[in-house]
């Protein structure tokens, strides 16, 4: 077994899923790893012999609970600024990368987007070693990473994409534009996995818990703003995500109280009750879903970008409150 990394996988328990709600059904890294090294209980247990440090787990984490000492998306999104043709490839590449990575893998949507428009280039991801890897799963999730990637840039109407595919050698045919992504395409129907967030985050507390809000996140969000130019309709799925609340809603608010990233919020105003959602700082880590008892929340990718471009809050739940004769104290009537 050959190592991807010279230095070992380090999980971070508290910023788990697991280890916020005792009802969180995530189970990404575990199903996701290549050599089976993650064991799960309250929090992840990495296997030290098995792990080989590829960082996949990285990649498909949407709370940031793995770390790769030595390797951060802040370390290398500061270096694409300025570059051309830019290429990032893991170790066993021998294409002359501008940039070592672990795996492919270990690169979720966020920081491709984000890539992608610092770049201001299409942004080619070598994928020849790939062939002759033992950590089939790291393609995998690369490639269905790509493919969200690049709906979201489509759909927001910037040019720069990120593409995987071999690095063919000097002096053979170009692949072109079309010939790229229908090969990404059909290697991803394979992918069992999204890409959400990253290593990083702040610990800026979300109503009493820490919040695991992505930099990265937040500067892919900005940049697409920045950048954006004419809406391209798309039908791709895209890395961003819209709930719904099914009827039978009492607005407890456990949902937000228990939500990652503040991107659920219970807000009180003028007599009504109301449950709000900001797609643009929604991971997609369904935690709120779990965390309802009644299991009335559902999460499903966007369909456009536009709430995502707009920063639109959209109100999922709202009810009148009134006041106990008793107490005077306002209250939800349900039932």
């Amino acid at each position: 077994m050959v190592r991807f990394f010279d230095r070992n996988v380090v999980a971070h328990g508290w910023r788990c899923l697991r280890s916020r709600h005792r009802e969180s059904s995530c189970t990404r890294c575990a199903l996701l790893c290549p050599h089976h090294a993650i064991a799960l209980g309250t929090t992840p247990t990495i296997d030290l012999e098995k792990c080989t440090g590829c960082g996949v787990c990285i990649g498909v984490c949407p709370t940031g609970a793995f770390e790769l000492p030595g390797f951060s998306y802040a370390g290398i999104l500061t270096r694409l600024p300025g570059r051309d043709n830019v290429m990032i490839a893991c170790g066993r590449s021998h294409a002359g990368a501008d940039l070592i990575v672990p795996c492919l893998g270990a690169l979720n949507a966020d920081f491709l987007i984000a890539s992608a428009i610092l770049a201001d280039s299409d942004l080619a991801l070598d994928s020849s070693p790939c062939a002759a890897c033992d950590g089939k799963e790291g393609l995998q999730v690369a490639l269905a990473t790509a493919i969200f990637a690049c709906a979201a840039l489509e759909q927001a109407g910037i040019e720069s994409r990120p593409r995987i595919a071999p690095v063919r050698p000097a002096g053979s045919e170009d692949v072109s534009r079309r010939d790229l992504f229908s090969y990404v395409r059909s290697q991803a129907a394979t992918a069992v996995a999204r890409a959400i967030s990253e290593e990083e985050g702040t610990e800026t507390p979300v109503r009493g818990l820490p919040s695991l809000a992505s930099p990265t996140r937040a500067l892919a969000i900005s940049l697409l703003r920045k950048k954006a130019g004419p809406p391209v309709p798309h039908s791709g799925t895209l890395p961003f995500y819209t709930l719904s609340i099914a009827a039978g809603c009492d607005g407890c608010g456990i949902c937000a109280k228990y939500c990652s990233t503040g991107a659920l919020s219970l807000e009180q105003a003028a007599g009504k009750l109301s449950i709000r959602h900001n797609p643009s700082d929604c991971i997609g880590c369904g935690l709120c879903h779990d965390a309802c008892s009644r299991r009335l929340i559902n999460l499903r990718p966007l369909q456009s970008m536009e709430p995502v471009l707009s920063g639109e809050t959209l109100v999922l739940f709202q009810t009148a409150v009134l006041p106990c004769a008793r107490c005077g104290h306002e209250f939800a009537p349900h039932g």
